[in-house]
């Protein structure tokens, strides 16, 4: 399996980000608990729902591939009516920054 690695530079501009940033890294261990709900009936049932959801993509992947790619084309080739342009992004601003965050 191939592997990929990348640097990026962090950059803290408040005094405070920078001393919690080395909270993090001092000690393996959470200071308190990531989730005080884990395991309650209410995040239970969201993880359930979020399963069923995973599910019905799983099934329905080709169908949703399928639109992805059409509707793709008609964004980028400016064929989308007004109504379908105003409420979808900019997939070609959003590649060319991309291409810059990634350079």
């Amino acid at each position: 399996m191939a592997t990929t690695s990348f640097t990026k530079e962090i950059f803290f501009k408040e005094p405070e980000a920078i001393k919690r940033f080395n909270e993090v890294f001092e000690d393996d261990n959470p200071k308190r608990p990531i989730n005080k709900d884990l395991g309650s009936d209410k995040t239970l049932e969201r993880g359930k729902k979020l399963l069923n959801q995973l599910s019905w993509c799983n099934s329905n992947k080709e169908a949703i591939l399928t639109k992805a790619k059409s509707l793709y084309q008609m964004i980028t080739q400016g064929k989308a009516n007004e109504k379908l342009k105003a409420r979808c992004c900019d997939f070609l601003l959003d590649e060319e920054l991309y291409k810059e965050y990634n350079t």
